[in-house]
């Protein structure tokens, strides 16, 4: 089963609409109240890495160092190299795949 925020945001990413994946990111990481806290999926590694180029995207460098923190961390628990928020996702961060556990 595939978690339909991390679909979602791939797609918008996938678009180039970067701003309006931000929030479904967000939303997923329970840093704002828009879900329920059963919804929410704090320190998720698909999400971070979402919420991370979305950030970056969007100019908000100070911001993505702080979630790059997290996601480096989430990453090296990871089972797989995490190059994307969903596997779905056909076009790789921009600059190429990013092993979040690098």
């Amino acid at each position: 089963m595939q978690p339909a925020r991390h679909a979602y945001g791939a797609l918008l990413l996938e678009q180039g609409r970067a701003e309006e994946a931000e929030p479904v990111y967000r939303a997923d990481l329970g840093l704002d109240d828009t879900l329920a806290r059963a919804c929410q999926h704090p320190g998720n590694v698909w999400s971070l890495h979402g919420y991370h180029e979305c950030l970056q995207r969007l100019g908000k460098h100070e911001l993505a160092g702080i979630i790059e923190q997290q996601l480096k961390i989430a990453g090296a628990h990871a089972d797989v190299p995490i190059r994307s928020s969903c596997y779905c996702r056909m076009v790789p961060a921009a600059g190429g795949p990013v092993d979040a556990g690098s």
